[in-house]
């Protein structure tokens, strides 16, 4: 299963994960910055909470908040 974002959404949205194939596919833009937020929850201790494959060399900066 997989989940588009494709509109700005100002209020949570809780999304539940049935599987481990699905994900939330965030379309992104060729320019030089590109800020995003996302809240995470998990209870499985071996999961994946984010991954992120470019097309051209960047990176992505992870801050955790507690």
């Amino acid at each position: 299963m997989v989940y588009l974002c494709t509109v700005v959404f100002e209020q949570v949205v809780p999304i539940t994960f049935v599987s481990s194939e699905a994900m939330l596919k965030v379309g992104g833009y060729m320019q030089r910055v590109m800020n995003c937020s996302f809240d995470f929850r998990t209870f499985n201790e071996q999961g994946l909470l984010l991954y992120n494959k470019f097309s051209v060399e960047g990176y992505v900066k992870v801050t955790r908040v507690s």
